[in-house]
């Protein structure tokens, strides 16, 4: 008979390295699939989070102690994740709002998956160690997602690498660059060395990447950086440094604001009346639109191609573009496809992990610690700021419910778990979930398949695509 003990250690290490395995899903990029960006890294995504949703399953039924707990955060995904599939349920097309299309691959199909896979790390890695690991992991793939996009000479690749434009690209490093610093700050020894050149990897890639730096996401770094120094000057400083503080934040604003006119905007001033900015505005003014016809519940999911064809105004074309599917702005575009409802449950996500971090800080006795929970409360502001002009594909929304559920980690301290309450999980009920999730399993199969067919079907020879 199989000990249950060694059982239980095999269900943790498929979780674990099938964790390690999710994260390289950013540098999987396969020319022969229709949206060769977009499709393999989703379907292998949701492929592998089946397979360790599936083994937590049974590592939950076999040990309470890793039973969801009822944190304020998990809390607040769990009611945005009802949000969105009310408003998809009420929008005008619920078939797109759950599929999603090849090219974005975005709808609920997928956020039931990035769910699991939070639920799956907050609820299994319960250690520092093993947290630092998975980042560790991450921010690999991040090097060598940011070497390729350098390096490569093809001009598909070229600047925006495995994930194909340079905005996601950008959002995806984000992530990365804040997981190195934190680590390079609170660990010691050689693997400094690792952090450190990590760091300046990813700065290379978002300063001086060959098709030139995203403005949103420099920005926002800037941003992010100046309450970094700032956290660090209030929270562990001296009295002088903690008088100094509000000062610096000054001075640092202003600073980076000439380093933004004189240098980076000196040639091609930033301003939304001017092209190509001038199609952002035109969009975002759909995009109000939309919502304010559909205020409360919105549009659902993936489906702001109905308003933008109802509202599209004859100047966009002007600006060189002439369609959008996304409005390009986090903001409008979750109140768009979810009206307020999605969009307060959305916010209230953030101010939930920002309000958590926030009471953290003063309880950090150590100064290199302080950097943890400081780095993650500006990766947050950095990732809300860069949103505000571009949207999510599956790099950055893995990464963010990744450091969603770290935060979770961080927030509700182990010793203290006996006093939330675990979700009950029955063996029937895990039967049955187990049963959705291998459907689920089939679906993404046959999804990377239909892929795989029209890929065939529009680039082949006639007598390939359609055999006899």
């Amino acid at each position: 008979m199989v000990n249950k003990e060694k059982l239980q250690k095999t269900y943790f290490k498929i979780i674990e390295w099938g964790t390690y395995a999710i994260l390289f899903a950013p540098l999987i990029f396969i020319q022969d699939y229709f949206f060769p960006f977009v499709v393999p890294k989703t379907i292998f995504f949701r492929i592998v989070v089946d397979i360790i949703f599936a083994v937590y399953l049974l590592l939950a039924v076999a040990n309470p102690r890793y039973r969801p707990r009822m944190s304020f955060l998990t809390i607040a995904l769990s009611v945005f994740l009802g949000a969105l599939v009310l408003t998809s349920i009420t929008g005008v097309n619920f078939e797109r709002s759950f599929w999603s299309v090849f090219e974005r691959m975005g709808g609920l199909l997928t956020f039931f998956h990035l769910f699991a896979f939070y639920l799956v790390l907050s609820s299994v890695f319960k250690e520092r160690q093993q947290w630092e690991r998975i980042l560790s992991v991450s921010i690999l793939a991040g090097i060598l997602v940011s070497f390729y996009a350098l390096l490569s000479q093809e001009i598909i690749t070229r600047g925006g690498g495995t994930l194909g434009n340079s905005s996601f690209f950008s959002a995806y490093i984000l992530f990365n660059l804040f997981f190195a610093l934190i680590l390079l700050i609170s660990k010691a020894g050689l693997w400094r060395i690792f952090y450190g050149s990590a760091l300046l990897v990813f700065l290379a890639s978002l300063f001086f990447n060959p098709l030139g730096f995203t403005k949103g996401a420099v920005s926002s770094l800037g941003i992010g950086a100046v309450l970094f120094v700032v956290g660090y000057m209030f929270f562990f400083g001296n009295k002088s440094l903690k008088r100094a503080a509000p000062f610096a934040l000054i001075l640092l604003v202003l600073l980076g604001t000439l380093i933004v006119k004189n240098f980076y905007f000196q040639d091609k001033p930033f301003d939304l009346r001017n092209i190509p900015d001038r199609s952002r505005q035109i969009t975002w003014k759909i995009g109000w639109q939309a919502w304010q016809e559909r205020f409360w519940l919105g549009w659902g999911l993936e489906n702001f191609n109905v308003p933008f064809i109802k509202y599209y105004d004859p100047e966009l074309p002007i600006t060189g573009d002439i369609w959008y599917d996304r409005v390009h702005n986090i903001v409008l575009d979750t109140a768009v496809s979810s009206g307020i409802v999605g969009l307060l449950s959305y916010l209230a996500v953030f101010g939930t992990a920002v309000w958590g971090l926030l009471k953290l800080l003063p309880q950090i006795a150590e100064r290199k610690n302080l950097a943890i929970p400081l780095g993650m409360l500006s990766l947050l502001l950095v990732y809300f700021l860069q949103n505000l002009w571009v949207f999510d594909m599956i790099s950055s929304y893995l990464t963010f419910f990744l450091s969603l559920a770290f935060i979770n980690f961080l927030i509700c301290p182990q010793e203290k778990e006996n006093k939330q309450k675990a979700v009950p999980l029955s063996p029937f009920s895990a039967g049955l979930l187990m049963v959705l999730t291998v459907f689920a399993l089939f679906i993404n199969i046959q999804s990377a398949r239909a892929s795989k067919f029209i890929f065939q079907g529009i680039s082949y020879p006639l007598e390939q695509a359609i055999p006899a």
